[in-house]
Protein backbone atom coordinates (compact mmCIF):
# COMPACT_ATOMS: atom_id res chain seq x y z
CA UNK A 1 0.00 0.00 0.00
CA UNK A 2 2.54 2.41 1.06
CA UNK A 3 4.34 2.00 -2.55
CA UNK A 4 1.24 3.14 -4.21
CA UNK A 5 1.44 6.36 -1.85
CA UNK A 6 4.77 7.03 -3.02
CA UNK A 7 4.17 6.32 -6.99
CA UNK A 8 0.88 8.90 -6.31
CA UNK A 9 2.92 11.33 -4.30
CA UNK A 10 5.86 11.12 -6.65
CA UNK A 11 3.48 11.71 -9.97
CA UNK A 12 1.40 14.22 -7.51
CA UNK A 13 4.64 16.01 -6.88
CA UNK A 14 5.75 15.71 -11.07
CA UNK A 15 2.75 17.13 -12.60
CA UNK A 16 2.27 19.97 -9.50
CA UNK A 17 5.38 20.96 -10.40
CA UNK A 18 4.41 21.44 -14.45
CA UNK A 19 0.98 23.59 -12.73
CA UNK A 20 2.68 25.37 -10.54
CA UNK A 21 5.27 26.60 -13.34
CA UNK A 22 3.17 27.08 -15.88
CA UNK A 23 0.13 28.24 -14.06
CA UNK A 24 1.72 31.89 -13.05
CA UNK A 25 2.48 32.50 -16.40
CA UNK A 26 -0.50 31.47 -18.31
CA UNK A 27 -2.65 33.87 -15.46
CA UNK A 28 -0.12 36.59 -15.47
CA UNK A 29 -0.85 36.66 -19.62
CA UNK A 30 -4.76 36.47 -19.19
CA UNK A 31 -4.47 39.31 -16.93
CA UNK A 32 -2.39 41.54 -19.13
CA UNK A 33 -4.95 40.37 -21.99
CA UNK A 34 -8.04 41.16 -19.53
CA UNK A 35 -9.59 38.43 -20.34
CA UNK A 36 -12.76 37.62 -18.43
CA UNK A 37 -12.32 34.50 -16.65
CA UNK A 38 -8.83 35.20 -15.16
CA UNK A 39 -10.03 35.27 -11.52
CA UNK A 40 -11.28 31.64 -12.06
CA UNK A 41 -8.40 30.70 -13.21
CA UNK A 42 -6.65 32.17 -10.37
CA UNK A 43 -8.70 30.51 -8.08
CA UNK A 44 -8.44 27.39 -9.66
CA UNK A 45 -4.54 27.91 -8.88
CA UNK A 46 -5.62 28.32 -5.22
CA UNK A 47 -7.19 25.18 -4.89
CA UNK A 48 -4.55 23.17 -6.34
CA UNK A 49 -1.81 25.04 -3.90
CA UNK A 50 -4.00 24.06 -0.84
CA UNK A 51 -4.71 20.23 -2.33
CA UNK A 52 -0.71 20.07 -2.73
CA UNK A 53 -0.23 21.29 1.07
CA UNK A 54 -3.05 18.73 2.16
CA UNK A 55 -1.86 15.84 0.27
CA UNK A 56 2.03 16.95 1.37
CA UNK A 57 0.44 16.33 5.27
CA UNK A 58 -0.60 13.21 4.06
CA UNK A 59 1.88 12.09 2.54
CA UNK A 60 4.06 13.28 6.27
CA UNK A 61 1.86 11.18 8.20
CA UNK A 62 1.54 8.42 6.26
CA UNK A 63 5.07 7.56 5.37
CA UNK A 64 6.40 8.93 9.23
CA UNK A 65 7.66 5.29 10.23
CA UNK A 66 8.76 4.18 6.84
CA UNK A 67 12.45 3.42 6.71
CA UNK A 68 13.01 2.34 3.11
CA UNK A 69 12.25 6.38 2.10
CA UNK A 70 14.65 8.99 3.37
CA UNK A 71 13.29 11.52 5.91
CA UNK A 72 13.71 14.50 3.47
CA UNK A 73 11.73 13.23 0.97
CA UNK A 74 8.45 13.95 2.35
CA UNK A 75 9.35 16.71 4.74
CA UNK A 76 10.59 18.67 1.52
CA UNK A 77 7.59 18.06 0.09
CA UNK A 78 6.26 19.68 3.20
CA UNK A 79 7.85 22.32 3.26
CA UNK A 80 6.59 22.85 -0.15
CA UNK A 81 3.01 22.66 0.37
CA UNK A 82 3.69 24.81 3.54
CA UNK A 83 4.97 27.85 1.32
CA UNK A 84 2.01 27.35 -0.87
CA UNK A 85 -0.55 27.45 1.88
CA UNK A 86 1.11 30.71 3.17
CA UNK A 87 0.85 32.44 -0.26
CA UNK A 88 -2.36 31.19 -0.49
CA UNK A 89 -3.64 32.62 2.51
CA UNK A 90 -2.11 35.88 1.89
CA UNK A 91 -3.19 36.18 -1.06
CA UNK A 92 -6.64 35.45 -0.19
CA UNK A 93 -6.70 37.87 3.07
CA UNK A 94 -5.18 40.59 0.60
CA UNK A 95 -8.15 40.03 -1.35
CA UNK A 96 -10.64 40.18 1.49
CA UNK A 97 -11.49 44.14 2.40
CA UNK A 98 -11.63 43.58 6.17
CA UNK A 99 -8.35 41.61 6.38
CA UNK A 100 -6.55 43.75 3.36
CA UNK A 101 -5.92 46.29 6.06
CA UNK A 102 -3.71 43.48 8.23
CA UNK A 103 -2.08 42.06 5.63
CA UNK A 104 -0.80 45.84 4.59
CA UNK A 105 -0.04 46.54 8.33
CA UNK A 106 1.95 43.58 8.68
CA UNK A 107 3.79 43.61 4.93
CA UNK A 108 2.90 46.72 3.60
CA UNK A 109 6.11 48.25 4.73
CA UNK A 110 8.31 45.25 3.25
CA UNK A 111 6.03 45.01 -0.05
CA UNK A 112 4.01 47.50 -2.49
CA UNK A 113 1.01 45.72 -3.62
CA UNK A 114 2.83 44.84 -7.13
CA UNK A 115 5.75 43.24 -5.08
CA UNK A 116 3.05 41.02 -3.20
CA UNK A 117 1.36 39.96 -6.33
CA UNK A 118 4.96 39.23 -7.75
CA UNK A 119 5.85 37.31 -4.36
CA UNK A 120 3.39 34.63 -4.96
CA UNK A 121 4.44 34.27 -8.33
CA UNK A 122 7.70 33.92 -7.23
CA UNK A 123 6.99 31.39 -4.67
CA UNK A 124 5.20 29.19 -7.25
CA UNK A 125 8.12 29.16 -9.10
CA UNK A 126 10.47 28.10 -5.88
CA UNK A 127 8.21 25.56 -4.90
CA UNK A 128 7.65 23.88 -8.98
CA UNK A 129 11.81 23.09 -8.43
CA UNK A 130 10.85 21.90 -4.87
CA UNK A 131 8.13 19.74 -6.36
CA UNK A 132 10.68 18.52 -8.87
CA UNK A 133 12.88 17.20 -6.66
CA UNK A 134 10.77 15.37 -4.54
CA UNK A 135 8.53 13.84 -7.53
CA UNK A 136 12.20 12.48 -8.23
CA UNK A 137 13.25 11.43 -4.75
CA UNK A 138 9.47 10.21 -3.94
CA UNK A 139 10.02 7.78 -7.63
CA UNK A 140 13.38 6.80 -7.03
CA UNK A 141 12.35 5.61 -3.86
CA UNK A 142 10.77 2.92 -5.69
CA UNK A 143 13.56 0.68 -6.32
CA UNK A 144 13.30 0.25 -2.24
CA UNK A 145 10.02 -1.78 -2.19
CA UNK A 146 10.11 -5.04 -2.92
CA UNK A 147 7.32 -6.50 -5.71
CA UNK A 148 5.50 -7.91 -2.67
CA UNK A 149 4.52 -4.55 -0.47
Amino acid sequence: MKKYLVLVDGLFALLGSAINFFGPIMILAMAIGAYKDTFRYFMALTIWNVLVFLAAIASKYFLRKEKRIKKWIPNLFLIAGSILFLGTLLAMFESVPLLEGLVKGLLGKMFTDSQLFAAYFYSQWVVAVLLVICGIGFLLSLKNFKAED
